[in-house]
């Protein structure tokens, strides 16, 4: 597959026809589409429009609600009924929940920035979506 981001070579091949030499048209790169999330909505019927433009889409969602759930059980609740606490009360159960945070397992595995960058890192992700197209 040829990667069209990247590949400035790309070119089309038009068939043959008895006798006749093939005709090889190659285009100039064009610019990357982009697609980003606009708005994410509720309401009766789901829906997706764009309304950026072909080239640089801008989709807004309408995604129907659900029916109101009932109130779960806290975790301590849970851990009090599935007897796998003896914690007098919740802020106790909660000091006994150890581990590491996010940031300082990617510290055991190799991250070097400081944890303002780490979490700067993780905002990026939400703001900016990239879409990779390829074609045969």
């Amino acid at each position: 597959m040829a990667d069209e981001t990247t590949n400035t070579d790309a070119f089309t091949s038009v068939p043959t026809m008895d006798g006749l030499e093939p005709l090889t048209i190659k285009g100039d790169p064009g610019t990357p589409a982009t697609i980003q999330i606009g708005t994410v909505t509720t309401g009766d019927q789901p829906s997706v429009t764009n309304s950026g433009t072909a080239s640089n889409a801008v989709f807004n969602f309408v995604i129907p609600a659900g029916q109101q759930g009932a109130n779960g059980k806290s975790a301590y609740d849970l851990a009090i009924e599935n007897q796998t606490t003896n914690a007098p009360d919740e802020a106790s159960w909660l000091g006994t929940l150890g581990g590491k945070s996010a940031y300082e397992v990617a510290r055991d595995n190799g991250y070097t920035g400081t944890q303002a960058d780490w979490l700067a890192s993780l905002k990026v992700i939400k703001e900016t979506l990239v879409i990779k197209v390829t074609q045969p």
